[in-house]
């Protein structure tokens, strides 16, 4: 990455990094901050709210599907 954005000469305008909550984009946003890039770290990172949310979505959909079982087996 720090090779593109310097590259394209945009290395000085970039002010925050959005992506999802992988830990290959932890290792990348924690190599930046250690480099040329002080400014990045955990704020300069912004977690892709779609990702977020689609991982809120299915913990409540996982919590509904067991309380439907214990239901299911209750009757």
């Amino acid at each position: 990455m720090t090779t593109s954005l310097t590259a394209w000469g945009i290395q000085d305008q970039v002010l925050s990094v959005i992506c999802d909550n992988a830990s290959a984009n932890d290792v990348m946003v924690k190599k930046l901050s250690e480099h040329e890039w002080k400014r990045f770290g955990e704020t300069g990172r912004v977690r892709c709210f779609a990702h977020v949310l689609n991982l809120v979505v299915g913990v409540s959909r996982i919590k509904f599907m067991v309380f439907r079982r214990l239901t299911f087996l209750d009757v």
